[in-house]
């Protein structure tokens, strides 16, 4: 009986799995598509809407009135630009591949609008296993972004600490905090389906994640992976 009904809890706990899995995904791509509706397709729009005016402005002969919406156009496409490179960054960070994963953090940190956030670093520096890089660049990506959007915090510090036996990383802000479930698994049945992709991206590689937060206090994500 007690391993039928360890069976059962293993099949639920797949499902509930695949099931935060897949809300995770469709999430993310909710996410995707209002970043870009919401400034990209904008930009696009009034950058078009100041080429007719630039338009008619030559049609009359006014060259002066046709410059200006020509520069403002202008300003409008580098701006579409910038944002289609951070979205293009986001989901495929090639500094990533080229830097390494303490130059990617690094500017990832840097490009938070707000709030302010300290990027720490101990120990001596090296280049790790490519899916411990990426793992490690995407619970900091996933933290950073919980920590931006949700914890409403005036102040996150990352930090990494190269050890001998690992890679330690932590992403820690002073928002309004939550309660942490007392088994991991239900972090699925409370809808926090990014911090459960945060712990199986660790365990995948023989690594672990801690949350630690309480109300009012802010939250704190660690993340450690073995350093073979």
């Amino acid at each position: 009986r007690d391993m039928v009904e360890r069976i059962r809890r293993y099949q639920e706990s797949m499902r509930d799995y695949i099931e935060g899995i897949t809300q995770g995904q469709e999430a993310e791509r909710a996410r995707l598509s209002r970043d870009l509706h919401d400034q990209t397709v904008q930009d696009l729009i009034a950058m078009t809407q100041r080429l007719q005016l630039a338009q008619r402005a030559l049609e009359r002969g006014d060259t002066s009135a046709a410059l200006v919406a020509l520069r403002a156009a202008r300003s409008l496409a580098q701006d579409a630009l910038d944002e289609l490179r951070r979205l293009i960054r986001a989901l495929r960070p090639i500094y990533l591949e080229d830097l390494g994963f303490l130059p990617a953090l690094e500017m990832l940190v840097r490009e938070i609008p707000s709030p302010p956030a300290e990027f720490r670093v101990s120990g001596e520096a090296r280049r790790l296993r490519p899916d411990v890089e990426l793992a490690a660049f995407r619970i900091a990506q996933e933290a950073l972004a919980n920590a931006v959007q949700h914890a409403g915090a005036s102040k996150i510090t990352v930090t990494v600490s190269f050890g001998e036996r690992g890679l330690t990383l932590s992403v820690e802000d002073n928002g309004i905090g939550f309660i942490p479930p007392d088994i991991p698994d239900t972090l699925t049945h409370q809808g926090h389906f990014g911090l459960v992709g945060m712990r199986e991206r660790a365990t995948l590689l023989g690594g672990r994640l801690e949350i630690r937060s309480e109300p009012g206090r802010g939250t704190r994500v660690t993340a450690w992976f073995p350093a073979g």
